[in-house]
Parts: structure tokens; sequence; C-alpha cells
């Protein structure tokens, strides 16, 4: 099923990242943000790595092929691959959540972790949930002074352009036990602006369970149609390799969920990160991508075989 491996052959010393979150840019090309990017060497299916940096991103050129290996990765003044955003201090990280493109600028969500110094379930704590802004020409993300939401209580899991309203919209699920609510971010605070219920800009109630979708890995799209719009989200729930797609007219409207799209994975390994690009795809075409990696830190980092976004084609959209 898998096409091709995202970034996977590349000649710039990445070996190995998750994520995958796209948009189109104004130029035609299309953008890719990753969040922790190993760096090193791949000979045969065995990965040597050298450093890390928690985000990176690369340009696919206008028109081309995804799985062409025209794939490019943002870099310094030296040559050497970039973080997309500074460091926030020892022992965080910022992971690129979702980006976007509204009035000829670039708007990216991401997280703010810590590493928890413990052998646990994740090994990590969100700090909390905030926004960053580039032009598209340099792509220098520069984040808000302050988090958008602090804490993994509440989370913007998705990000996108309104372009009809001209408004910046966050969409949030929770753990399962509530609704998805899509809000409005103030561009100019870069501030997840406050709302009283009932008025225009107030979270919007969607009614699917996130119990089929899962608290954090989700994606949302809004696709112009010729008579009104489509909303898709897309989720794998937990690791589990089923990647589950619904969509309806508006985010406050009930949503149509087809039937899960089982993904490959090896002996072994979880998969996350399932999403639809929808930058990529077109009528008739849907392109979807997933990350998976070993249950150990060891194996992923040794087999140069995962922790990259896997690249499949649905002929028919789901």
């Amino acid at each position: 099923m898998p096409r091709c491996d995202l970034g996977r052959g590349n000649d710039q010393g990445v070996v190995g990242h998750d994520g995958a979150a796209s948009t189109r840019l104004p130029d035609g090309s299309v953008l890719f943000v990753f969040g922790d990017t190993l760096l090193g060497t791949i000979r045969g299916d065995r990965r040597r790595v050298t450093g890390l940096i928690s985000s990176s991103g690369a340009l696919l050129p206008a028109a081309a092929d995804v799985c062409s290996g025209r794939l490019r990765y943002l870099t310094d003044a030296r040559g050497a691959v970039r973080p997309l955003l500074p460091s926030a201090g020892r022992g965080t990280a910022s992971w690129p959540v979702d980006v976007t493109v509204l009035d000829g600028r670039v708007w990216m969500l991401y997280r703010l972790v810590a590493a928890t110094g413990t052998v646990d379930e994740a090994g990590f704590r969100i700090l909390g949930t905030g926004l960053a802004v580039a032009d598209p020409d340099r792509l220098a993300f520069r984040p808000a002074a302050r988090l958008l939401v602090t804490g993994d209580d509440v989370v913007p899991a998705a990000l996108f352009g309104d372009q009809a309203m001209g408004r910046l919209r966050t969409v949030v699920c929770g753990d399962g036990s509530g609704p998805c609510r899509a809000g409005v971010v103030d561009r100019g605070a870069l501030r997840l602006r406050a709302t009283r219920p009932g008025s225009p800009a107030a979270w919007l109630t969607d009614p699917v369970h996130l119990t089929r979708w899962g608290a954090t890995a989700v994606s949302w799209a809004k696709l112009p149609r010729r008579l009104g719009a489509l909303w898709r989200l897309a989720a794998t729930p937990g690791l589990g390799c089923r990647l589950r797609v619904a969509t309806g007219p508006a985010p406050d409207q009930p949503l149509r969920s087809a039937p899960p799209i089982a993904l490959p994975r090896r002996p072994g390994a979880a998969c996350y990160a399932g999403r639809v690009q929808e930058a990529l795809s077109r009528p008739g075409r849907t392109v979807v991508t997933w990350v998976d990696s070993r249950t150990g830190p060891t194996g992923t980092r040794t087999d140069a075989r995962l922790y990259w976004p896997h690249v499949a084609e649905l002929r028919s959209p789901p």
C-alpha cells in the first residue's frame, strides 16, 4: 500500500522524522513540517544517529510528485538542516502540530513539551500549545510571546485558514469524554480569542464522540467546492493502525464516518500521526500519511525503515 517513505533517500543528512503536516504556499510549492528529526547516516536498513532537532521543515516544488525525491529540507546559513523554532530551554521541545496559510503568511500550531525524566508511557508532558508565524519566502517562524493554551487539558489539535471569513481557526479535541470544538485566533495578538457562549465566534460543538477519534491525532481541513464547502476530519486513535475519516458540511453539523482504513505496519511497530494530506489531494485521489515506530526507542533509532511518514494514495475519497 505505501508508495514511499516521505524524505527517505535524501542527501541532506536527515535519517528520520515523524509528523508531516502540510500546506500549499502562494507559489504553489508544498511546505511540510515535521516533529523530532534525526540526523546522521543510513547504510542499507541501518541508521546511525549523530544529532537530533525537535522540528524541521521541507519544501516540495509546485507540481512535483510527493514520491519524486524532490523534497528539500530547510537549512541555515551554513547549509545544515535547521529547526523551525528556536529552543525554549533545556529539556523542552517544540513539536509542530499543524500549518496553514492565510493573508499571505504561514501560521503554525505547535506543542511545547518537556521531558519527564522517567520511563513512563510517553516520556514527556505537554506544557502548552503555541502559535508561530512566518513569511512564506523566508519561512523563519516567529513564536508568539504567550502560548495560546497552557497545560494539556484543552489543547488545540488542528489549525486552518478560513479564507472566506478571513479568520484563523483552531479545532480542539478532548480525551473522549467531550466534543470537538472550533475557536478563532486573534492574529494581531497571536492569542486564542475569548468568546461568550452563543456569539458567532464562540466554540462550535461537534456531535461526534471522540472515543472514535482519539485525543490528539486529528487533522481538520476545509475543502472548497462549487457549492459550499466540505469539512474533513482524520484521526488515528491511540497507537492503532487504523485511519478514520469523517466528512460533513460544517464543524457544527453531524459528520459522516467512513469505515476505518487499515494501515500496514511492520511486526512490533506502533502507528500514529495518521492524516489526510489535503495539500496533495484532489477529487478522486486522497493522499494519506502515517508513521510507525518501535515500542522501544532503540529499535526506532537503528531501524532505518521506521520513523518516516509513509505515503499512500486512496483512489476513491473515504
